[in-house]
């Protein structure tokens, strides 16, 4: 159980706004990396999942204070436009009577994450893999209105382009690093000046998808015969280019064939899209330094995902590159 939360509170939180009694309720914790903390309720009333956002003064990246706010919509959005399986939100609570922190209760599904699995056929992972191709697909055919982050939240503030919208993140992403000490005015001097210099490739006609923008096996659900049963977790969710997604799925390992047969159709690979793949690796990368130092209290893996960043970006001020 979370050292900050008791099963006896949580019951009470699902007993407020469900019809269940709360002593009928069992809590366990689910595994599971990033912002928000997600629980188990098994009730009288059926299975539930509790996802509690962490408190408005933990240390967060730009686009993830608040950001359990924007999921109502954005949940009803996805299941009206496609067949992506995710949880249905039965209750959400941003008041902070109850709690100090936002939270929902999502109705549970069958499955394991797959992280939990310890042995798969390769037959079973490919049909995974395939799924997940299928469901990125869909959720990149949404459009939005606006390009980069949006929301109730508020995490920014909305772009006509992508170049221009990218460009603001890429700047604030920064600024989070320097904030958590990691990065030198001199390191945020020489990635700016690395944005300016490539910029043109990101000027591009393209209609803002909704990129999911978290791979991480802790929150996909798997059954007995390998189908993909939910998406746990859409809470860095954007608007933009669907490369940057690829780029998430290359950072998690998933770039096998059958990712790609499920998507669809092939990655692009023309010098332009080269040069957005870096930029995107590096926007992944470094979304994770400020996460090493702030959460994982982890100084080396933070300097060891600087010293990655840094080399890309060495890579792209090549002159090879520069001609591109």
């Amino acid at each position: 159980m979370s050292r900050q939360f008791s099963a006896e509170l949580l019951s009470r939180l699902l007993a407020h706004h469900l019809a269940i009694d709360p002593d009928t309720v069992a809590i366990s914790a689910i595994e599971a990396n990033g912002l928000d903390e997600f629980f188990l309720a098994q009730s009288n009333q059926g299975d539930f999942i509790l996802q509690i956002a962490p408190a408005n003064d933990a240390p967060q990246l730009f686009f993830e204070k608040a950001s359990l706010q924007q999921l109502p919509v954005l949940y009803a959005l996805i299941q009206t436009k496609t067949t992506v399986p995710i949880s249905k939100i039965i209750a959400y609570d941003f008041s902070r009577a109850l709690i100090d922190r936002d939270f929902l209760i999502l109705k549970a599904r069958n499955g394991i994450t797959l992280k939990q699995i310890k042995k798969m056929e390769h037959r079973q992972f490919n049909k995974v893999l395939q799924q997940l191709g299928e469901s990125l697909q869909q959720l990149h055919a949404i459009s939005g209105q606006t390009y980069g982050y949006a929301g109730p939240h508020n995490p920014m503030e909305a772009q006509s382009t992508w170049k221009q919208a990218f460009g603001l993140m890429w700047q604030r992403l920064i600024s989070d690093i320097v904030r958590a000490g990691v990065y030198t005015s001199a390191d945020a001097d020489r990635l700016t000046r690395l944005w300016e210099t490539h910029q043109a490739h990101f000027d591009r006609n393209i209609p803002p998808g909704l990129l999911q923008m978290d791979m991480c096996t802790d929150h996909f659900l798997i059954d007995q015969e390998a189908n993909l049963t939910a998406i746990l977790n859409f809470s860095q969710v954007l608007w933009g280019d669907p490369e940057l997604d690829f780029a998430v799925a290359d950072y998690y390992g998933i770039y096998a064939s059958a990712f790609w047969q499920g998507y669809g159709r092939p990655r692009p690979d023309d010098p332009d899209s080269q040069i957005r793949r870096r930029f995107y690796l590096m926007y992944e990368i470094q979304k994770h330094i400020p996460i090493s130092v702030w959460r994982d209290k982890d100084p080396n893996d933070a300097e060891q995902a600087k010293q990655m960043v840094l080399t890309i970006a060495d890579n792209l001020a090549s002159p090879l590159l520069q001609k591109q």
